[in-house]
C-alpha cells in the first residue's frame, strides 16, 4: 500500500501558516515522532515512524501505550522510541522531528532536561553518539499527527500523511 509521497525537494507543508518545513534530501531517514496523555480516560502513549524522503518509503513504525503518564514524558519516549529502532536498524543520518518545541530546544542544547525525563534522555544522548548524524527540529502539529495515525493503520485504511 502506497501512503503518500513527500512533495518535490523534500518538503513537509505546514497547511495551518502555509509555511514550509526544509528538509534534507540526502540519504538519512525522518523520525517523526509523536506522544501524547489524555488526562480524563487515564491515557498515554507514544508512536514513532521511519521515512526515507527521497524516494519516500515508510521504513518502521511503531506505537506503546500507557495507563498514563506526564505528555511532556510521552513526547521524549517517542523520540527514545524511534532512535531505537532506528540504530536498530542501521541507519546512520537521522533527522528527528518532533512537534515539541520544549523537547527539541532541550536536545538541541544537550541538556538533560527536568528530573521526570533525565532516564530516558541519558538513553537518548547514548543512542545520538553512537551516530554520524543525528539533526532535531521542529514540525507541525498536524505531522506529528498523522505519525500516530500511520501507526494505527490496517490494510484498507488510508491515512493522509499531508503530503502532495
Amino acid at each position: 500500500m502506497e501512503v503518500g509521497r513527500l512533495q518535490t525537494q523534500s518538503y513537509l507543508l505546514d497547511p495551518m501558516r502555509n509555511m514550509h518545513v526544509r528538509l534534507k534530501p540526502v540519504e538519512e531517514v525522518l523520525i517523526i515522532t509523536d506522544g501524547s496523555a489524555h488526562l480524563q480516560q487515564w491515557g498515554a502513549g507514544a508512536a514513532f515512524v521511519v521515512v526515507k524522503t527521497s524516494p519516500f518509503k515508510i521504513l518502521g513504525a511503531g506505537y506503546e501505550g500507557w495507563p498514563w503518564a506526564p505528555p511532556f514524558r510521552m513526547e521524549v519516549e517517542a523520540i527514545r522510541m524511534g532512535l531505537k529502532f532506528a540504530c536498530a536498524a542501521g541507519f546512520a543520518n537521522i533527522q528527528v522531528c518532533s512537534d515539541c518545541l520544549p523537547v527539541i530546544q532541550i536536545l538541541q542544547a544537550g541538556s538533560s532536561g527536568p528530573p521526570q525525563i533525565q532516564d530516558i534522555m541519558e538513553d537518548i544522548y547514548n543512542r545520538v553518539n553512537s551516530l554520524p548524524s543525528t539533526t532535531f527540529c521542529k514540525v507541525s502539529r498536524q505531522c506529528t499527527q498523522n505519525s500516530s495515525k500511520i501507526c494505527s493503520w490496517s490494510d484498507d485504511t488510508e491515512v493522509d500523511i499531508g503530503t502532495a
